[in-house]
């Protein structure tokens, strides 16, 4: 057979592939008034469980409503009252919301090889380790990350800060340059890049007074993280 149309045979699959895995996606139980607008027209699809979730598609709740969305066997979400919220990517171990109102609450019942994000106005959020997360935009439009169980890694453009468990970040500001504080700890607001400098910082003059021989010398501790990129993440 040509090796064209063995490649040709080779997209088809992935993209059958990909179709499949997006059946997966879907709305396992409602509460109250929820809607599932599709495309740009906002056409409303069957919200009954066999109803595949796609890119684009938005999942709308309203007061007092719910809604619980199986992604994968590891990962589910559950969208609170008067919320909304869109369908980035999506595809084979990939899932992206995007929080326009309201919030949600994702849980991983273990280690899962998706990549997922949760993008907000201010901040990504990437709930991978096992845990449950409340993820919510307040009236002011500010961020709200809770790590109930588990730890939660929150990403700017400039890096990257871990909220722990028990703990809640609030985020705001531009996507480029957002402000965080974590209630508890100061209740002051600061920059991530702040923060990634004052880390580097402290490690020059950790190393400094601990000697001047080649061994000791400062290290950069901290790698920029864009923002989709593949570099390592801040620690």
């Amino acid at each position: 057979m040509p090796s064209s149309v063995l490649r040709t045979l080779g997209w088809v699959g992935i993209l059958l592939a990909g179709a499949a895995s997006a059946q997966d996606i879907h709305i396992q139980s409602t509460k109250g008034y929820v809607q599932v607008l599709r495309g740009e027209a906002g056409q409303a699809i069957d919200r009954g469980k066999d109803a595949a979730l796609v890119t684009d598609d938005r999942i709308v709740a309203g007061p007092d409503a719910e809604a619980d969305i199986s992604l994968d066997p590891f990962n589910a979400v559950a969208i609170g009252g008067d919320s909304e919220i869109r369908m980035g990517e999506v595809y084979p171990n990939r899932f992206e919301l995007i929080l326009l109102k309201g919030g949600l609450t994702w849980n991983v019942t273990q280690p899962s090889p998706a990549d997922a994000d949760v993008l907000s106005p201010s901040v990504t959020i990437r709930p991978r380790e096992p845990g449950v997360y409340e993820i919510a935009l307040d009236p002011l439009g500010e961020t709200v990350i809770t790590a109930r169980v588990g730890r939660i890694e929150v990403f700017a453009p400039v890096g990257s800060q871990w909220v722990g468990q028990g703990e809640t970040m609030i985020a705001r500001g531009p996507f480029n340059d957002p402000e965080f504080r974590i209630v508890g700890k100061g209740s002051r607001w600061r920059r991530l890049l702040s923060l990634l400098s004052n880390l580097q910082v402290g490690s020059a003059m950790s190393s400094f007074g601990a000697g001047g021989s080649d061994a000791s010398r400062p290290r950069p501790e901290a790698e920029h993280l864009a923002h989709g990129g593949g570099d390592r993440p801040v620690r």
